[in-house]
C-alpha cells in the first residue's frame, strides 16, 4: 500500500512537471535557438534592407545607408515600423541609434550580429516578433 503511495505521488509529480512546463507562460530557452534569441523582426527586416542596397546602391557609406533607411522606413507597416521607430528612423522617434545600424553595415557586418548590439542598445527591438 505504501509503494501505491509513492507510485501516486511520482506520477503527479511528473503531470506538474509537464503541466508547467507547457504553460502559455513558459518560454523557449535562447540555448534552443527560439525566436526570442533570434530578435526576428530586426534580422528579417535589415536583412532585406542589406539585399536591396547591394542590388540598388554600390555606395555603402554612413549617409548613404542612413537615407536609404530613413526612405525604407517610411513604407514600413507593423512591426516593421515599430522597429523603425525604436532606430529613430521614423519623424516621430524620440531617440536616434540609426548611426547603430549604418556604421556596422557599411562594413558588411551580418545583420544577425548588427541586431544582437541594438539588443543592448534597447531591448525592445528584440521583443518584436512576427
Amino acid at each position: 500500500m505504501a509503494r501505491l503511495g509513492l507510485l501516486h505521488g511520482c506520477i503527479l509529480a511528473t503531470l506538474l512537471v509537464a503541466a508547467l512546463c507547457l504553460s502559455p507562460g513558459a518560454k523557449p530557452s535562447s540555448a534552443s535557438g527560439g525566436a526570442e534569441a533570434r530578435c526576428e523582426v530586426c534580422q528579417d527586416f535589415l536583412e532585406r534592407f542589406y539585399s536591396s542596397l547591394k542590388k540598388n546602391h554600390s555606395d555603402f557609406s554612413m549617409a548613404s545607408i542612413e537615407e536609404e533607411l530613413i526612405k525604407t522606413c517610411m513604407e514600413a507597416k507593423g512591426k516593421e515600423h515599430r522597429l523603425c521607430y525604436y532606430l529613430g528612423a521614423t519623424e516621430d522617434a524620440a531617440a536616434k541609434i540609426l548611426t547603430e545600424v549604418s556604421r556596422p553595415m557599411s562594413g558588411h557586418v551580418p545583420a544577425a550580429k548588427i541586431c544582437e548590439k541594438l539588443k543592448k542598445v534597447d531591448l525592445q527591438i528584440c521583443e518584436l516578433k512576427h
